[in-house]
């Protein structure tokens, strides 16, 4: 079985390899059991289709007691043996009970398809079947989930200052000797004469303002 990553979910695989398949005389043929999940699996497919003119393949739970429920995400697979891009795929989900403890494809591939000559989906007698079954890590996404709060509550490491909320000068912090009358507009520092003055010069209504 192999694991295939993907994000928010992974999918674990079970290959079934069928050998002798053009001498297959039953109506219908189960794989192996195979465990994924922590649940007991297993393929069933249909060689000549389910009353149909279709190769049916379908994901089998088992026997579940009357009570049971099995929820699940899979994916069935046919691979081409000589053409990867040819690999035929189907995804579904089903959740499995007792009245219904298989779910699939009834029309998966044409019978006319799997059957033809060099087509790659039997090779040297032999096809090959795949089940996929996405399995869930609670633990694991909970971590993820706690791992940074939402941006929403993340605080900023330095408070912004806002240029409409100025701190107000303490005007008494400043030496007595360092403030001059201004043409009787009130007390400033003295460095500032000379700009006040070269304003008053050029605008003398803004200083009068």
């Amino acid at each position: 079985m192999e694991n295939q990553e993907k994000i928010g979910e992974t999918f674990e695989t079970f290959k079934w390899t069928i050998k002798d398949f053009y001498k297959l005389k039953s109506k219908k043929i189960y794989s192996q059991n195979f465990y994924i999940g922590g649940h007991s699996w297993r393929i069933l497919m249909y060689p000549k289709g389910n009353r149909v003119d279709y190769l049916s393949i379908y994901l089998d739970a088992g026997t579940l007691a009357d009570v049971e429920t099995r929820f699940s995400k899979f994916k069935l697979v046919l691979i081409n043996q000589v053409n990867d891009k040819l690999t035929q795929i189907k995804e579904t989900q089903h959740t499995f009970n007792a009245r219904e403890s298989d779910w699939g494809f009834t029309s998966f591939i044409p019978l006319a398809d799997l059957y033809i000559y060099n087509k790659g989906f039997i090779v040297n007698d032999t096809c090959i079947i795949e089940a996929r079954i996405s399995i869930s890590h609670p633990e694991l996404e909970k971590k993820v989930d706690e791992a940074a709060p939402p941006v929403s509550v993340q605080v900023p490491a330095k408070p912004i200052e806002h240029a409409d909320n100025p701190i107000p000068m303490d005007m008494s912090a400043i030496p007595i000797d360092e403030l001059v009358d201004f043409r009787g507009l009130g007390k400033i520092e003295k460095a500032f004469v000379p700009l006040l003055d070269e304003v008053y010069a050029k605008h003398p209504s803004v200083i009068g303002c």
